[in-house]
């Protein structure tokens, strides 16, 4: 599944799900940015894994998506 073809408008719960969670294998390589989507726990479980590998020096940005007060929003490191 290509993130580029999905329809959003047509997402459906099961691709949402295959997205985020199928084929979640760590190939210890660098990446060009650390992506962290946002839910009730992501501060809890996913912020410090995304931290972590940060300072490891595994991606030079990260991208923390979350929504406040019913609007999107982003936070974006550009460099280290």
């Amino acid at each position: 599944m290509y993130i580029s073809k999905l329809d959003v408008e047509k997402l459906t719960d099961n691709q949402m799900t295959k997205l985020l969670f199928s084929s979640i294998e760590d190939d210890h390589e660098r990446g060009d940015c650390i992506f962290v989507v946002g839910s009730s726990k992501a501060i809890q479980y996913r912020s410090p894994k995304a931290v972590e590998l940060y300072n490891q020096g595994r991606a030079k940005k990260y991208c923390f998506l979350v929504e406040l007060n019913g609007k999107e929003a982003h936070y974006q490191k550009l460099s280290k």
